[in-house]
């Protein structure tokens, strides 16, 4: 029975369509061996004999090709089909590769590729020339899965074809003491380099041209460079599982960062989310967990401070997407490298006692690294996504969602509450298996203020408007501040001075701001990555947004925490 690939136009192998080509290409290269035999050429008895000449040789190779399809499409065999299509890879871009060239020198001279000593008449003429490559690009683009025409296989194959034909013209011109294309006697050597390399090029940029046709002809998106199969999250989780400390300070995040977004902390504790603007460099990654640590144990009754732990960066153009997407920094774009170092990254961290924040940007990378973290967080350019809102509503943490990049609120309150409902969406399993999603919602998720465009939204004024609007709503009043981004006005030495100013309204015993979030790293600022790569980068410093310092990120957490204390007094003396 005739199959064919879902990208391919017509079915083959086969007996009907396919075979009615395969037998008439090979009928005509048949009648052209049979005019060679018939009126042989001047150079037939010289050394290489006729396959001195590319024609020929693309001839035979085109026969060749054509015997393996004709086999196929009697037998409907697959294994024949594959045969033929592997050797089409070369024939189909050869072929047309001399069509072009030799209509393209006639045009211009017609003995620089035809010695006088050897004159076709057109039907044979075309037989050689044209029919080889207009019968194998018919098969290429309505008989020959996507497969058989690559762009970069098709460098490559060209590169080797030209010079390797190259070598074997020099090594029959040493034996024959002739050329068998007259334009070889009027170049030099270096000008018949650069023939040949020109003809290597041609035969690329031909393939290149036909990989577009086949595109538009079978409805192949043009701009896919191609598919590289993704480890499936299970497989990543058991090469690389939680640890019994991970498990547990996970949960226990979890649990606490709950009670906070939902005013039940005992303690009335603020939620710090602290931390690199994105983490590229796993080993000052757990440098900076190690300093966070002692600050977390020095402010445990006021503070419940959570690493940022950002691996996935959004841009507004272009740039580093993080360390899942480009672990090696260099746009290698090794992304199954990029999840088992941060899966392992996130085991190492949580298992030293530390819980983590990420933000989310689509539905798969969760599934590989959501069992390790206790909040999440969904950016200003994807708070209005529903895709994102899908997603949040089957996290098991609380989810903060960002204004608008203008500073608009109500698409953060309209993503608090659509995650609050169930939802259906597309995903994948923990096998990595396509899957449809289904989804109970998320009560725990709150509303970041991170400025925007418009301006800053932490004063006292911005923090009642957002409360009113929750309120209005019908949700918790109940927020957290972003220290950077459009708060700081894209300046990292602005966070301290935005902490302060929410650090007093905290101390007057303002409730709604339940939690702050800082970037902060080991050194100040930020670097752009040189042209040597990671290898040249700053030890601690971001490479995305900049950074507060680790000096000031100690005075941040104390300033909070202070405030803490006296925001618990006043409440204290307001229910005394």
């Amino acid at each position: 029975m005739a199959r064919r690939h879902p990208l391919q136009r017509l079915a083959s192998p086969s007996r009907g369509f396919s075979a009615i080509v395969h037998v008439v290409g090979l009928l005509s290269f048949s009648s052209s061996f049979w005019y060679l035999s018939r009126f042989p050429s001047p150079f037939h008895d010289g050394f290489g004999g006729d396959f001195q000449f590319l024609t020929i040789i693309g001839l035979g190779l085109a026969t060749l090709t054509s015997t393996f399809a004709l086999l196929a499409d009697l037998t409907l065999s697959h294994q024949l089909f594959g045969v033929k299509n592997v050797l089409a890879v070369t024939t189909a871009p050869l072929e047309v590769l001399i069509s072009i060239l030799y209509w393209g020198l006639c045009a211009i001279d017609k003995s620089l590729v035809v010695p006088p000593e050897l004159q076709l008449p057109f039907l044979p003429d075309f037989g050689f020339h044209a029919m080889p490559a207009i019968m194998f690009t018919i098969d290429l683009l309505l008989l020959s899965p996507p497969w058989t025409i690559r762009g970069y296989g098709a460098m490559t194959m060209s590169t080797i074809l030209a010079f390797a034909y190259w070598g074997w013209v020099e090594y029959c011109y040493t034996r024959n003491g002739w050329y068998p294309y007259p334009i070889f006697d009027l170049l030099s050597t270096g000008q018949r380099v650069v023939l040949f390399t020109v003809s290597g090029l041609l035969m690329t940029a031909s393939t290149l041209g036909l990989k577009w046709v086949y595109g538009k002809l079978n409805g192949i998106e043009q701009e896919v460079r191609g598919y590289n199969p993704l480890t499936p999250p299970d497989l990543l989780q058991s090469e690389i599982p939680q640890t019994p400390q991970s498990k547990q300070t996970v949960l226990d995040g979890r649990e606490e960062a709950v009670a906070i977004v939902n005013d039940t902390d005992e303690k009335k504790r603020l939620l710090v989310v602290i931390g690199p603007c994105s983490i590229h460099d796993p080993k000052a990654a757990l440098e900076y967990c190690d300093m966070l640590l002692k600050e977390k144990e020095k402010h445990k009754d006021e503070l419940l401070i959570v690493m940022r732990s950002y691996l996935e960066k959004p841009r507004t153009t272009v740039g580093w997407k993080g360390l899942i997407n480009d672990p090696d920094i260099d746009n290698s774009f090794k992304i199954n490298k990029g999840l088992r170092l941060s899966r392992q990254l996130f085991v190492d961290l949580t298992s030293k006692g530390m819980p983590l924040a990420s933000e989310m940007l689509d539905t798969i990378s969760p599934q590989f690294l959501a069992d390790l973290l206790s909040v999440g967080a969904v950016g200003a350019r994807t708070t209005e996504s529903q895709l994102h809102r899908e997603l949040a509503s089957g996290l098991s943490f609380p989810v903060g969602f960002k204004n608008g990049t203008d500073g608009s609120l109500g698409v953060a309150v309209d993503a608090i509450g659509a995650v609050r409902h169930p939802h259906h969406f597309l995903s994948v399993t923990k096998p990595g298996v396509v899957a449809i999603v289904g989804t109970v919602g998320n009560e725990d998720c709150f509303v970041i203020l991170r400025g925007g465009s418009k301006g800053t939204n932490y004063d006292e004024k911005s923090i009642a408007e957002a409360k009113a609007a929750l309120a209005k709503a019908g949700l918790r009043q109940r927020l957290m501040v972003d220290c950077s981004h459009g708060n700081s006005l894209k300046n990292h030495n602005n966070q301290p001075k935005v902490a302060a100013v929410l650090a007093e309204q905290i101390e007057k015993g303002e409730e709604g701001v339940m939690g702050v979030m800082i970037e902060s790293n080991i050194g100040e600022g930020n670097q752009k990555v040189p042209p040597e790569g990671k290898c040249g980068l700053k030890y601690g410093v971001s490479i995305t947004d900049a950074c507060i310092g680790w000096e000031a990120t100690v005075s941040i957490l104390d300033v909070l925490a202070n405030a803490v204390k006296k925001r618990r007094e006043v409440l204290a003396q307001k229910s005394a």
